[in-house]
């Protein structure tokens, strides 16, 4: 079985890691509620309500979860007990040092924006005043970014990793423990602090890049055969995906939420070609900037917007993708911008990246 070079292994996450932000840019890109309103306004604006309700449905499942699942396969992938200490340091600096930075940045930006009306009206949280208790809670509880739980989640699982790592490494227990979390997060279970469900994608993503790294990396055959075969477990994971989240959102299942969350992401990298990806363009590598970045962007545009432009279902169709292109770029050019003019901001705010 072949497998990726470093080089294609490389390539295909950073594709994985910039589908997936896109992918949470266009669940915070939602406008339905700030164009769309009352009852009885017609088949189409019906029609791009459901469409944007049913994405903010199903693609938090994907992206998150998939998140989850790459940060631990890269953790984990060839590492060895002597090397997670050093590991989990180097996370200090490119996961919890950005975390509290930007945390601090949107607490202050927020305590500016408030005293201004225009802009006030906007950002929509009133008067924000300073105080050290307010800073702790803005970066403890990630109060004016809530895209940042998942930092605050995974800088958890990291500080799990030996425990993850002790038990993932065997093979059946492994397999043992993350048959544990599945029957105990189907009967909804909740612990202080840790999502269970992050717990389970932080463990099966250590689980892969400790047994499954032959599988995980396979690079794609180029007879028809092997395509064929490619596109059939593809298409059977997109029935499988669909048959969970219809069983989720009927029955309010969780154990299909999560086993939707698990292959939903998995089946997003089966059918990215393996080995014959073009090298990304520039503005699809800052995936982890656009994260923390576009909350601010796609809201801004999507309120400032509302004060001025018709309130009906062709502006809220054609911002709610215009405002997810927007953030890609303006996310781009900041991040370009402080790479020249700024280092040292870039590199507490990427983590080093």
């Amino acid at each position: 079985m072949k497998r990726l070079s470093e080089a294609e292994f490389r390539n295909k996450i950073t594709w994985m890691t910039f589908i997936l932000s896109c992918l949470v840019v266009m669940i915070h890109s939602y406008n339905a509620d700030l164009f769309i309103n009352g009852e009885g306004t017609g088949v189409f604006a019906e029609s791009v309500k459901q469409v944007q309700a049913l994405v903010s449905l199903a693609v938090p499942s994907i992206a998150v979860p998939g998140f989850f699942i790459i940060s631990s396969y890269l953790f984990f992938r060839d590492v060895s007990w002597g090397e997670i200490p050093d590991k989990m340091t180097r996370r200090v600096r490119s996961v919890l040092i950005p975390y509290i930075v930007w945390n601090t940045l949107y607490y202050f930006l927020f305590i500016v924006v408030s005293r201004i009306p225009v802009l006030s009206s906007v950002a929509g949280k009133g008067m924000v005043v300073f105080s050290l208790e307010n800073l702790a809670d803005a970066i403890i509880n990630y109060t004016y970014n809530p895209v940042l739980w998942y930092m605050q989640q995974l800088i958890l699982l990291i500080a799990l990793a030996p425990a993850v790592y002790a038990v993932m490494s065997n093979l059946w227990a492994g397999g043992a423990a993350i048959a544990v979390l599945l029957y105990f997060l189907g009967k909804a279970t909740v612990i202080p602090v840790l999502n269970l469900d992050a717990l389970l994608y932080f463990s099966s993503g250590a689980y892969l890049a400790l047994h499954g790294r032959r599988l995980a990396e396979k690079r794609g055959g180029d007879k028809a055969v092997s395509r064929l075969l490619k596109w059939a477990v593809v298409l059977a994971c997109v029935l499988l995906c669909i048959m969970m989240f219809r069983t989720t959102h009927r029955y309010a299942n969780f154990l299909t939420a999560v086993l939707y969350g698990l292959l939903a992401p998995v089946t997003i990298w089966i059918a990215l070609p393996s080995g014959r990806l073009p090298a990304p363009a520039p503005w699809m590598k800052e995936s982890f900037f656009l994260y923390a970045f576009h909350f601010l962007i796609v809201r801004t545009i999507n309120k400032a917007a509302s004060l001025v432009l018709p309130h009906t279902a062709g502006v809220a169709l054609i911002l709610y993708f215009a405002v997810a292109a927007a953030a890609v770029l303006l996310s781009w050019g900041t991040s370009e911008f402080l790479k020249r003019k700024i280092p040292p901001l870039w590199k507490l705010l990427s983590g080093g990246r």
